[in-house]
């Protein structure tokens, strides 16, 4: 005896401005397939929402990339106080030179976790709604029939 079992799938992300509608993949002509951009099914609001790989290959990024900037940064600072310490003159200029590039380096891998952080929130917004809504269906008594 089979039971006829319907599958559907939950929407993963819901519409924060009317939180009814769900948050559909929009593509434009000349686009490849994947696509960030969503529009709302009830409303048509649109949004950038940021896949959950992208944001996390910005988090990995930003976190190597700055702690290899910082080291750089802390390396070149101890050597040009060491010659200035022991009044000992080398070639100060390269010295300069990278501890300005580390510096550099660093704030974009600080804007690159900063990017990141937008995502999560992006991605939290849109998907909190949906944790709501199964909480309110979670409720309903269960069927003692089934």
């Amino acid at each position: 005896m089979a039971k006829n079992i319907e599958l559907t799938a939950q929407p993963s992300l819901i519409c924060h401005k009317c939180g009814i509608g769900t948050m559909d993949a929009v593509s434009q002509d000349g686009e490849p397939e994947y696509t960030e951009n969503f529009q709302c099914s009830n409303c048509g609001h649109t949004a950038v929402i940021h896949s959950f790989v992208i944001i996390t290959s910005q988090l990995l990024t930003a976190i190597t990339g700055g702690g290899l900037s910082l080291y750089l940064l802390v390396q070149e600072l101890y050597k040009l106080l060491a010659a200035f310490q022991l009044n000992t003159m080398f070639n100060m200029a390269s010295s300069i030179l990278l501890i300005l590039l580390a510096v550099v380096m660093l704030f974009g891998f600080m804007y690159t976790f900063y990017r990141a952080y937008k995502g999560v929130r992006m991605r939290k917004l849109y998907t909190r709604q949906l944790s709501i809504i199964s909480q309110k269906t979670s409720n309903t008594p269960p069927n003692k029939f089934s």
